[in-house]
């Protein structure tokens, strides 16, 4: 899969403030909306918001995947945010997150690219090597990179 715009330095952010789920969900609305991937602010916060209240996307391990499909994207976008502590999410393992993955998908393609990135990062978050090169990466371009290689290949 080509990455293309989805996923770029500018989506990347290290060692965040921020202290709960809440205001992980409001950080990527306004990261999706400083790189013009989104029409709507608070429509795509809700729409995160509706996804978690169907079940958590704390994956385990430290990570959380939070999506959101709606009509108020208009341009697939990845944004990353490693917090400067664990917070709270509900994960699976029931572990706090520290390493946050977010899918921003436009309704129109939720069926197809939205399935496709979420299986192929679960499948990479399953893989040590991936989880190892992400948390090790000692910069933005470095993060970016292992992403890339994940995204766009069937294996690390």
């Amino acid at each position: 899969m080509e990455i293309g715009r989805m996923l770029c330095i500018e989506n990347i952010y290290l060692k965040e403030k921020l202290n709960t789920k809440d205001e992980v969900l409001h950080f990527i609305g306004e990261v999706l909306w400083a790189n013009k991937y989104i029409d709507d602010k608070e429509k795509v916060y809700e729409g995160y918001i509706a996804r978690e209240s169907e079940g958590t996307t704390g994956f385990g391990d430290s990570f959380a995947i939070p999506h959101c499909k709606s009509s108020a994207i208009h341009e697939a976008a990845i944004v990353v945010i490693t917090l400067n502590q664990g917070i709270e999410w509900q994960a699976m393992d029931g572990k706090p997150v520290d390493f946050v993955i977010a899918l921003a998908i436009p309704e129109a393609l939720s069926g197809t690219l939205h399935l496709e990135l979420l299986g192929k990062l679960a499948s990479n978050l399953m893989e040590e090597s991936f989880t190892e090169g992400l948390r090790n990466a000692k910069n933005k371009e470095e993060l970016f990179k292992v992403l890339k290689v994940a995204i766009e290949e069937e294996e690390l």
